[in-house]
C-alpha cells in the first residue's frame, strides 16, 4: 500500500512539473489572469494546490480584476480545503478534532461568504459538505441538505451533500437507497463506517464530483 501511495505521489509530482512547463507555452504572460486561472483550476482538479494558488486567487479577487467572482471565490475555498486537508491528515493518529476543525476554518468561512452572496450556489457545495462532516456539524449540514434538496435533487453535488447528511445521522438505509439510485459507492461505504474510527474515515473521505451519465 505504501508503494502504491509513493507511485501515485510521484506521478502527481510529474504532472505538476509538466503543468509548470506547459504554462510557458501559453502565448500570454505568466501573470495574465487567464494563465493564473488555468493554473488554479488545474491544481484544484489535481487536489494539489499550494499557498501560491491561494495567493493567485487573492490577487484575482482584488479590485483590479474580479472582486465579485463567485467562481474564483469557490476556487479559493476548494484550494483552502485541499491544502489544509493535507495538513490535517496527521491528526488522525492523535485524534485532535479541534485542530482538524481549525485547519478547515478558512475554507468554511469562504464558503459561507459565497452562500451569503448567493444562497443557491450549487457549485462545489459537496466540498463544503465534506468540511461540515469532518467538523461534525450535524445542524448546519442537515439544514444545508434540506435547503438544497429543493433546488435540484439530481445534481451530483447535491446528491453528495444529502448522502453526507444521511451518513452523519447514521441513516444507513436512506444513504443506501440514495447511493444505489445515483451510482455513488463511496458515500455508502462511509455511511457503514465504525463509529470508533469516525475521525480517520472523515479525514480520508473522497466524494465523487460527477456521476455516471452526467
Amino acid at each position: 500500500m505504501h508503494s502504491t501511495h509513493s507511485r501515485g505521489k510521484a506521478r502527481l509530482i510529474i504532472v505538476v512539473l509538466q503543468l509548470s512547463s506547459l504554462l510557458h507555452l501559453i502565448p500570454l504572460p505568466l501573470d495574465h489572469p487567464l494563465v493564473q486561472i488555468f493554473q488554479i483550476k488545474t491544481l484544484n482538479e489535481l487536489h494539489n494546490p499550494s499557498d501560491h494558488e491561494i495567493s493567485l486567487c487573492d490577487r484575482l479577487l482584488g479590485p483590479d480584476f474580479f472582486p465579485n467572482s463567485l467562481w474564483l471565490m469557490s476556487m479559493r475555498a476548494c484550494a483552502l480545503y485541499h491544502l489544509h486537508g493535507k495538513i490535517a491528515r496527521p491528526c488522525i493518529y492523535v485524534a485532535i478534532l479541534h485542530d482538524v476543525a481549525a485547519d478547515y476554518g478558512q475554507a468554511e468561512r469562504q464558503f459561507e461568504r459565497i452562500l451569503a452572496l448567493d444562497p443557491n450556489h450549487i457549485d462545489d457545495i459537496d466540498i463544503y459538505s465534506n468540511i461540515l462532516y469532518v467538523q461534525d456539524n450535524k445542524l448546519k449540514l442537515s439544514k444545508l441538505a434540506h435547503e438544497f434538496l429543493a433546488l435540484d435533487k439530481d445534481r451530483p453535488e447535491i446528491c453528495c451533500l444529502i448522502g453526507q447528511s444521511y451518513a452523519m445521522l447514521l441513516l444507513h438505509s436512506r444513504c443506501s437507497r440514495l447511493c444505489c439510485f445515483q451510482g455513488i459507492t463511496t458515500l455508502y461505504g462511509q455511511s457503514m463506517r465504525k463509529p470508533s474510527n469516525i475521525l480517520g474515515e472523515r479525514l480520508n473521505l473522497t466524494v465523487p464530483t460527477s456521476l455516471p451519465g452526467h
